[in-house]
């Protein structure tokens, strides 16, 4: 009798339960499982890549690319080496897999900027029906309640887009450092620029 789990269809379904340590493993078990699990690792390399990347990316901005600290200087390295094994493992052209991780960046970035936007017109337009209420009437009453809720929803909304755009800052500030990456020279500086507002909003919000 065959085993269910050397069935494609059988397989697809409990491998996308699996994260990448685990699929990487599934891959030195048989030629079903290793296409298997390499399609779901190919599906799933940007946010592969992202990960070996991302616990270095702030520091890496804050510090001018320069990690001088011994020991997250060699995870560092070795995440690079990881990410290198990964691009030639599945033929991946770099410049283009880490372009597509930031304008992945990009449009959750623009989400929540463009949300919290929403979020504050529908608080102003509260706050103006407010003022045109007796404060002693129930109506001022809801009136207030709904607009202590969408400036808590807007609070929220302003943390998530903060967030976002720090990440893409960090992750824009290390592909402006790598070569032939980012060509456009006017895009470099914008990014450079992006750098030190957000090293201004960081000071003011820290």
């Amino acid at each position: 009798m065959s085993n269910p789990l050397d069935i494609p269809e059988i397989t697809a379904k409990v491998f996308k339960y699996l994260d990448t340590k685990d699929l990487v493993n599934a891959c030195y078990v048989n030629k079903i499982w290793r296409l298997e699990a390499g399609r779901i690792i190919y599906q799933n390399r940007n946010e592969i890549i992202y990960n070996l990347l991302r616990p270095f990316l702030n520091a890496f901005r804050l510090s001018y690319g320069m990690i001088v600290e011994e020991t997250m200087a060699m995870r560092f390295n070795l995440a690079m080496r990881k990410f290198t094994t990964f691009r030639k493992t599945f033929n991946l052209d770099a410049r283009i897999e880490l372009l597509a991780i930031r304008d992945i960046l990009r449009r959750e970035h623009k989400k929540f900027r463009n949300r919290h936007k929403k979020l504050i017109k529908k608080v102003n337009k509260c706050n103006y029906a407010m003022e045109r209420l007796a404060m002693d009437s129930e109506e001022y009453r809801q009136m207030d309640d709904l607009c202590w809720k969408r400036t808590v929803r807007a609070g929220r909304a302003e943390e998530n887009r903060f967030y976002t755009y720090r990440k893409l800052v960090d992750f824009e500030y290390f592909l402006s450092i790598l070569e032939d990456i980012i060509l456009d020279k006017n895009e470099i500086n914008a990014i450079n620029s992006k750098v030190e507002n957000l090293r201004e909003e960081e000071f003011e919000r820290f």
